[in-house]
């Protein structure tokens, strides 16, 4: 899964070994595993892979090189490529330590680091309970089990491992019962009223509306003015006109008296 997303599936899959960085980078270690199990699991196994790894691997200075052709050149995705990439190399510092002698316990080591890397698909609780896993995706405290989003692994790391001596598991169609509330039954009674909203609510709708209606009616009242005025003058003109002729004036040709 963990190569998947440094590379890209199609990439693991389809991608020519010889040419392709990051298909390589997970061939080394492949190869580093296989090349060294002749030597069994112990001491010899672990001075093998480690010099392996050594002659063959690129160092983290190198991880954008390793994932410029990865996930078929996409920004996104060569910037997971990266961090994946530089995690391995911080994975393979800590399984270096001393603690790990043996082919499984490297193994195993790398395999718990892998589910911490910050770009990881899934989360883990592994290491991380009272809090969130490594890269966020999920939550590993008391309180996800109210809110529905525990890790997958929460209960097996962390409820598990805090059994009591001779404690029986819940039966598989149930699950551990849900811990107290980290506060008093007189808190829960009073959270609605601690928080309700007591600040006044402002409305600007209104003014804006009477505004709206003032010009509107202030537009009306030019336009209906405007018309008025236009309906007088036409008015005057014509009673001047019937004036005239009452008083012996002639029409011309253009509509004007004589």
């Amino acid at each position: 899964m963990m190569s998947e997303v440094m590379c890209g599936a199609d990439n693991l899959i389809h991608a020519p070994i010889l040419t392709h960085k990051c298909k390589q980078f997970i061939y080394f270690f492949n190869h580093a595993n296989d090349h060294c199990s002749y030597k069994g699991s112990g001491d010899g196994y672990k001075e093998c892979f480690w010099l392996e790894l050594g002659v063959h691997l690129p160092d983290r200075s190198h991880c954008g090189d390793v994932c410029s052709d990865s996930h078929g050149h996409l920004p996104k995705e060569i910037d997971v490529c990266h961090s994946q990439c530089v995690h391995v190399h911080d994975c393979a510092d800590v399984c270096k330590a001393d603690e790990y002698k043996f082919r499984d316990a490297i193994i195993e080591c790398f395999d718990t680091c892998m589910k911490r890397s910050p770009v990881s698909p899934v989360g883990t609780c592994q290491g991380s309970c009272g809090g969130h896993s490594p890269n966020m995706k999920c939550h590993c405290d008391p309180t996800c089990s109210y809110t529905d989003d525990c890790c997958d692994d929460y209960e097996n790391f962390c409820l598990v491992a805090g059994m009591r001596w001779n404690e029986s598991l819940p039966l598989p169609n149930k699950t551990f019962n849900l811990p107290g509330f980290n506060v008093t039954s007189k808190d829960v009674e009073n959270f609605e009223d601690k928080h309700a909203p007591h600040a006044v609510k402002l409305s600007v709708s209104d003014e804006i509306n009477q505004r709206a209606e003032k010009k509107l009616q202030a537009e009306k009242a030019k336009l209906y003015g405007e018309k008025n005025q236009k309906k007088i003058a036409k008015n005057r003109e014509e009673a001047w006109m019937k004036a005239q002729i009452a008083h012996g004036g002639q029409r011309t040709a253009d509509g004007g008296l004589r």
